[in-house]
């Protein structure tokens, strides 16, 4: 059996990496675990159907105290099962500076011998700028197997190429340029990976928080367009299932890009992801009542 855990910071492709990885072994039985740092997951309704054993740890990352036990507990409970793949999205909040420890624990008294691995999902657009404030960002890099380098459609030749050779002096895992996480044969190309050697290092690390808004029908995509924008500078992401005056859309904004797409898929709260040193509570609020003010006067 096989337990591969996709890091990644907001917004960097993890959901259709997996998705992919989903549909490339759809003669496998797998599982997938989603954890989110908020109380709600967006993300858990985004996948493919055919996962019938789909789990959710929302509220915190698996790597801190006070949620990894209940991580452990779950995994120990699908070792038992009858499964070919374990696929684990982690939060894009996670510091996965403990997953040695983790990994050694899930699989203690395991039936079988259990490989696990990790893929590291980098968004090429805002790397640079995310490596220099979060050092969470650079430990998913240390403990990665394969890195997957991905938006590489929205990068300039030279960018590109920073970009990777900032990610060579990170980690020695082989690093994978993509758009759209257009990977072939992913669990294949884990068998012939070499582990990296993790090390450390003291960075300053910014207060990551989360901010969940319920939506009325009764407000437009441009309404919800206008208020993200409006802060698209200060936000690391935005997710939501949404039912709005025109209809259910999905809601994404990451990179500085927002985007609407139709679905029937199940509504959810728009969930921001932003860093206080950048916004406030406060000022989300705010800046919402200003762009719905005509709604709710």
């Amino acid at each position: 059996m096989k337990i591969i855990y996709v890091h990644g910071f907001l917004g960097c492709g993890k959901t259709t990496l997996i998705n992919r990885i989903i549909n490339e072994n759809r003669d496998k039985k797998i599982a997938l675990l989603v954890n989110e740092c908020s109380f709600n997951s967006v993300d858990s309704v985004l996948y493919c159907d055919s996962i019938k054993n789909s789990y959710q740890i929302t509220s915190g990352s698996i790597f801190c105290k006070s949620i990894r036990n209940k991580y452990i507990e779950l995994i120990k409970e699908l070792l038992q099962k009858d499964l070919d793949l374990i696929l684990v999205e982690t939060s894009g909040y996670s510091d996965p500076n403990s997953l040695a420890e983790l990994t050694k624990k899930v699989t203690t008294n395991a039936i079988e011998k259990v490989k696990q691995f990790s893929i590291t999902v980098v968004d090429g657009v805002d790397f640079e700028e995310l490596l220099d404030s979060l050092i969470l960002v650079k430990r998913q890099l240390q403990v990665a197997d394969l890195v997957v380098l991905n938006k590489i459609d929205l990068l300039a030749e030279l960018k590109l190429l920073n970009t990777k050779n900032k990610i060579g002096k990170i980690t020695k895992a082989k690093i994978i340029a993509t758009s759209f996480c257009q990977i072939e044969k992913t669990v294949e190309k884990l068998k012939k990976v070499k582990k990296p050697t993790m090390y450390g290092q003291k960075k300053r690390n910014l207060d990551l928080r989360t901010y969940e808004i319920s939506i009325s029908e009764t407000v437009s995509e441009q309404k919800i367009s206008d208020f993200l924008n409006s802060l698209k500078d200060k936000l690391f992401r935005a997710k939501g299932i949404l039912q709005l005056k025109e209809g259910r859309k999905i809601c994404q904004l990451a990179s500085g890009q927002l985007e609407f797409a139709n679905t029937d898929l199940p509504v959810t709260d728009l969930v921001i992801s932003y860093s206080s040193a950048s916004i406030i509570e406060k000022d989300i609020n705010k800046a919402f009542k200003q762009i719905t003010e005509d709604i709710f006067p």
